[in-house]
């Protein structure tokens, strides 16, 4: 009888531990896209006995304290949701971040260097139809370039005073997708038509990413008055040394455009 004992409590132990070392996946995250005009619903699933699901909008990593998921969060700012499944006895999982972004000014219409034909049969406003935010480079919703040099050229719907400009781009590295060497903005002037400087982005590669959105922000030092903005990509030439594919030429896709 005692040896029956010993042997109960040692299986007994070995199962606690046993679920100590479980990490949780994370929740899966449901939007019809991470760009809305004026609020925007999402919908977490998880369901894991014993398990719960927090959330933070501020930026901050999800802990115990943070908000307890219970109903689709409602999206009214932009901001980054941040999520995280965790429970008693459980390794709390990964954290999935989702930045959401509100449309901007109305663009009549955006014209772009002819893509990979993978990705070519897309419709014409698929950089400005408010539907994107998804890192599958798959989901239909994305350009994808294999060249040297994109160039698109963004028209408004009227002349507007322009501050910023915002691409959402892919990072998925084993599949070959990195963010570009440089982005340069420039801006159509008003009175004499040329075009000036606006802004520009250039990007360090010195490590490995998390395949992810990447919304990035091209801000002007101050506004200006204007219809039309190009945008000149330089795709990444080489990928760097660290990745498996070292020397390659790397891939851009960019899903959507918001002018503000």
């Amino acid at each position: 009888m005692r040896i029956r004992l010993i042997c109960f409590f040692l299986f007994f132990s070995f199962c606690l531990h046993a679920q100590d070392d479980y990490q949780l996946a994370p929740p899966l995250i449901s939007y019809s896209s991470a760009f809305f005009k004026d609020s925007m619903a999402v919908q977490l699933h998880f369901n894991q006995p014993g398990a719960e699901v927090r959330y933070t909008l501020d930026g901050k990593e999800p802990g115990k304290r943070s908000k307890l998921y219970k109903a689709p969060v409602i999206i009214r700012q932009p901001g980054t949701l941040k999520v995280k499944s965790m429970g008693k006895g459980f390794i709390a999982s990964e954290t999935i971040s989702i930045s959401f972004e509100k449309t901007g000014l109305p663009v009549k219409e955006i014209s772009y260097s002819r893509p990979n034909d993978y990705y070519a049969s897309l419709p014409e406003n698929v950089l400005f139809d408010g539907v994107g935010g998804n890192s599958n480079f798959r989901s239909g919703n994305w350009l994808g370039y294999d060249s040297d040099t994109v160039t698109i050229r963004i028209k408004l719907e009227k002349t507007s005073r322009v501050s910023d400009v915002l691409l959402n781009l892919l990072q998925d590295e084993n599949s070959w997708i990195f963010l570009p060497e440089q982005i340069l903005a420039y801006y159509q002037d008003s009175v004499t038509g040329n075009f000036l400087p606006f802004a520009k982005e250039t990007f360090q590669h010195e490590g490995p990413a998390t395949r992810a959105c990447s919304l990035r922000h091209l801000a002007a030092s101050e506004p200006v008055v204007t219809r039309q903005i190009l945008l000149e990509i330089q795709v990444l030439k080489k990928m760097p040394g660290w990745h498996a594919s070292k020397g390659s030429h790397a891939w851009l896709f960019i899903d959507e455009i918001i002018v503000r």
